[in-house]
């Protein structure tokens, strides 16, 4: 059957290795502002991050359907998410690499400084 999972804008949009989740990028109020939200069958979409993209991230965003086949933002367990950019609490600096909870259990965390990231298959 057919089940509207999404009632909102979004740019880019991402299931989760097991099929289970939906990842997905819409736009904020704040010009430049992007956020990541997440969605199971059901379920009510939870906000899990409000980010500035790199240009290489929002590159990949515009053309996700052609990228997404073999360069994932999801870990391969499903579980974790990576962008890459400024969180949008940050205030200027280098672009960085933040990994993302799905399961909101976890604070986004920042592990290095870069432009672009992805999840290696198992």
């Amino acid at each position: 059957s057919v089940q509207e999972l999404v009632q909102e804008p979004l740019f880019a949009f991402f299931w989760s290795p097991d099929g289970r989740k939906l990842a997905y990028v819409g736009p904020t109020a704040a010009e430049g502002e992007m956020e990541l939200k997440v969605v199971t069958a059901g379920g009510i979409p939870r906000s899990l991050a409000t980010f500035r993209p790199t240009q290489g991230m929002a590159i990949y965003l515009t053309l996700f359907d052609q990228y997404t086949y073999s360069n994932s933002i999801w870990s391969p367990d499903s579980r974790y998410l990576v962008l890459a950019g400024r969180l949008a609490e940050e205030e200027g600096g280098e672009p960085r690499i933040i990994i993302v909870d799905s399961e909101d259990v976890e604070p986004p965390e920042v592990i290095a400084q870069g432009s672009l990231a992805f999840w290696a298959p198992k």
